[in-house]
């Protein structure tokens, strides 16, 4: 079976840890309700002559932004890429709820 997290990871449990952590405080903020992945934000353009246009966008959630800049900030922006990715491909593949 071909390994999805590469085994050179030497502060992975450090980096766990601190993820933990973030998302500890994200679920406090989100008053104990499980984070999701994406946020669907709606705007209600005005009416124009002829339609009434709704934009939709979707963006990261803020407990993924904090990851992303905690590890960039200890690794460089690529590599605290890649250290991202590692953590939010632990957490799904261990099948729990992100909090």
């Amino acid at each position: 079976m071909k390994m999805i997290i590469s085994p050179e990871w030497p502060t992975q449990k450090k980096d766990m840890e601190a993820a933990g952590h973030i998302i500890d405080k994200h679920v406090l903020l989100n008053e104990g309700e499980p984070l999701g992945f994406l946020e669907i934000v709606m705007y209600k353009n005005e009416k124009n002559e002829t339609t009434e246009k709704n934009k939709v966008e979707l963006k990261m959630p803020d407990w993924i932004v904090d990851l992303q800049n905690h590890f960039r900030e200890e690794y460089g922006r690529e590599y605290g890429h890649v250290v991202t990715s590692k953590v939010l491909t632990k957490f799904l593949l261990k099948n729990e709820v992100i909090h």
